[in-house]
């Protein structure tokens, strides 16, 4: 079964504001409605009567008669969103706190931050001594190329330490006789 949410609204706003009350006596019900609920709506003997007074206006009517199956029909509908919702925030809690796992305070979120923010400035530091190095490694090339070519033995020592400052790799003299 369907129901159309728009025009049981409607129906709604139609009939009789309220509050809507009723009594209950030995010998009859009556049903109030109306301004503040003192407009008598219906008023229905018990005692095998057969008749009943001040029947209430048509969209009264169709208001009692279709609240039989509107009010079910739409409280349902509400159980189901609320267990629909309820699902969700239980999802949304079990992020929470799968977040605050990781990130338990706002305080470890800084204390990360301040960490990336020391381990940057020493990659900073650490890549300035790298070009300065490399820009010293430049000047013993050129100073090697133009002063020490003519200087017996010397030429080989700063092939070897430039091999050793630029790939790590040259053998020291030292190792070059454990090695014989």
């Amino acid at each position: 079964m369907s129901r159309d949410w728009h025009k049981d609204m409607r129906m709604c706003e139609k009939a009789s504001e309220g509050p809507w009350h009723f009594t209950d006596t030995e010998d009859v019900w009556m049903l109030f409605g109306g301004f503040n609920g003192h407009m008598q709506l219906i008023k229905a003997p018990k005692n095998s009567s057969a008749y009943a007074e001040y029947w209430p206006e048509s969209d009264d009517a169709v208001f009692i008669s279709e609240t039989r199956t509107a009010l079910p029909y739409w409280l349902q509908q509400f159980a189901t969103e609320k267990e629909r919702a309820d699902k969700a925030e239980a999802e949304a809690e079990k992020w929470r706190i799968e977040a605050f796992q990781k990130y338990p305070t706002p305080d470890a979120y800084e204390a990360v931050c301040a960490a990336l923010l020391k381990h940057r400035s020493r990659a900073d530091q650490a890549e300035a001594e790298l070009l300065q190095l490399r820009a010293s490694i430049a000047w013993i090339k050129t100073m090697f190329e133009s002063d020490w070519t003519y200087e017996p033995g010397i030429g080989e020592v700063v092939d070897e330490i430039i091999n050793v400052l630029e790939h790590g790799t040259g053998v020291l003299e030292d190792e070059k006789t454990e090695k014989s």
